[in-house]
């Protein structure tokens, strides 16, 4: 098996129904070629294949392959092969959680360039609602700022189609005025629509993962990151996020997970409220909350559980906790008034 032939004979595994050639084949693709290839050859041939084909191994990881360079993906270089997409293509670009992106708005922006793309006039008319329909739900609108919501909802679009954009929008807007302990009690906000992508603008909320194999492995892992602000003249908060392996004294207990959120480089007191969520590819699982005033002399605090995680947890083949080998974390925070 080499990169010259592997995609001709997996073609023809496809044809022949060889279930255990085209496992070689497409192990072969994510773990050699892949790592090897430029993006455009991914998206032009393998992406395309792997869709038309439903492989989905190979789908994710041409997808995750784009998520980290998707800034190059969005540009104007890339617009001809952008608009190109066809529908279940676009899919599953949308449904990564892993994009790194400036802002949603920007990618919102390059969909309905997609969906007004000249040479697919399908995308538009009769066959535009049961097309959004699939899309909308994927758009995380939660995470525009409100200026941006509101762009969007008096755009030509979302008024054309106000039964499919308005529930979504409004939805949104709620979720941005309640506060992070009211969004935890809420059932409203679990959905794929509120998991966060990898934004590069600075914001109140981050995404983390961590391979899972580190975390078993008893090896303390820390997030540096920052956030805005609420200082004058405008400035950033610097943050630190601990994952720390923890065990009692009792030599009976197992090893748990301890989560702490320090303070970097703090100049004035800092009252938030917080929200670390547990996440999967699909939902949120969990989702903790607290307050504190972050001060000079406590600048730390550890993050408080009321059903500790167990290492041995993570460790089963069905934790709920573990998606495609990482523990993946969200965190919200927001300025008590």
């Amino acid at each position: 098996m080499n990169e010259k032939n592997c995609l001709p004979v997996l073609i023809l595994a496809d044809k022949y129904n060889i279930i255990s050639l085209k496992k070689l084949c497409l192990n072969y693709a994510i773990t050699h070629i892949l790592p090897e290839t430029s993006l455009k050859d991914i998206f032009n041939i393998w992406f395309s294949y792997a869709t038309k084909a439903y492989h989905q191994m190979l789908i994710r990881a041409c997808v995750q392959k784009f998520a980290e360079y998707f800034q190059e993906i969005l540009s104007n270089d890339w617009e001809k092969s952008w608009l190109s997409l066809d529908r279940d293509q676009m899919i599953e670009i949308l449904k990564c959680n892993q994009l790194v992106v400036t802002s949603e708005y920007l990618l919102f922006e390059k969909v309905v360039a997609w969906l007004n793309a000249p040479s697919h006039p399908e995308r538009r008319g009769p066959a535009a609602a049961p097309l959004l329909a699939q899309i909308l739900p994927l758009i995380r609108f939660a995470y525009m700022t409100a200026d941006d919501l509101s762009k969007v909802e008096n755009s030509q679009l979302a008024e054309s189609q106000a039964k499919l954009f308005h529930p979504l929008i409004l939805l949104s807007y709620k979720f941005q005025a309640l506060s992070l302990k009211s969004r935890v009690e809420s059932k409203e906000f679990i959905t794929q629509q509120f998991l966060l992508r990898n934004y590069c603008d600075i914001r109140w909320d981050k995404r983390f993962a961590i391979d899972s194999s580190i975390v078993v492995a008893n090896v303390e892992t820390a997030f540096q990151f920052i956030t805005r602000s609420c200082a004058f003249p405008a400035s950033d908060w610097s943050w630190t996020l601990k994952v720390q392996p923890w065990r009692s004294n009792d030599p009976a207990s197992s090893s748990q997970l301890r989560f702490s959120l320090a303070a970097d480089n703090i100049d004035q007191n800092r009252s938030i409220e917080y929200m670390l969520s547990f996440v999967d590819e699909k939902k949120v699982i969990r989702s903790i909350w607290g307050r504190h005033t972050f001060s000079k002399s406590r600048y730390s605090i550890e993050i408080e559980m009321d059903n500790k995680i167990e290492l041995s947890c993570l460790q089963d083949e069905d934790s709920p906790y573990i998606s495609f080998n990482n523990l993946n974390l969200q965190l919200h925070i927001k300025l008590i008034d």
